[in-house]
């Protein structure tokens, strides 16, 4: 595997020696780049990160959409960040970021609840996406269920629960 700067998931994935694990992240962090300059506002189509001799429409630099393409592996970005920047753009981002934050200021909300128990509840839910989105630096975190169905679980109950609750 080369730092080839046409590299795309599918191609030769295979990197010798301890270095494996920072080499592979930085191909798949320079081509989400690559990918998300190539089509800054709305990405290059939503899921298709790991598809590879994608045929291309539009204008590089401006709206350029994949059409095609063969899929591999399941493949990411290993930061979700850059993922959606690639696949959705800076639209598809600040529709995700506004979605967390809405919900992370209507959990901070919940703080001053009379209740001392629902405030720490409220608290460990406010951790929870401060935590998902610092993994998510490292990971594609925000897609994964294994995170985002307890956490949407845990402050689901919490925005639930707030509807009875006088002060909260």
């Amino acid at each position: 595997m080369s730092a080839d700067s046409r590299w795309e998931p599918g191609q030769e994935r295979r990197a010798g020696g301890e270095d494996f694990n920072v080499v592979s992240r930085i191909l798949f962090f320079l081509y989400a780049l690559r990918m998300f300059l190539a089509s800054p506002l709305l990405g290059f189509g939503f899921g298709r990160y790991g598809d590879h001799n994608m045929p291309f429409v539009g204008e590089p630099g401006g709206l350029w959409l994949a059409r095609g393409g063969n899929p591999t592996e399941v493949w990411h970005a290993h930061n979700s960040y850059l993922h959606m920047l690639a696949e959705t753009g800076l639209l598809g981002l600040a529709l995700l970021l506004a979605f967390w934050a809405a919900l992370y200021r209507r959990l901070s909300a919940l703080s001053g609840s009379e209740d001392s128990r629902f405030r720490a509840y409220a608290l460990a839910c406010r951790g929870l996406v401060v935590n998902a989105f610092v993994v998510a630096l490292f990971g594609h975190t925000l897609a994964s269920p294994s995170l985002i169905l307890p956490l949407g679980a845990c402050a689901g109950l919490a925005l639930a629960a707030s509807r009875d609750r006088p002060g909260a």
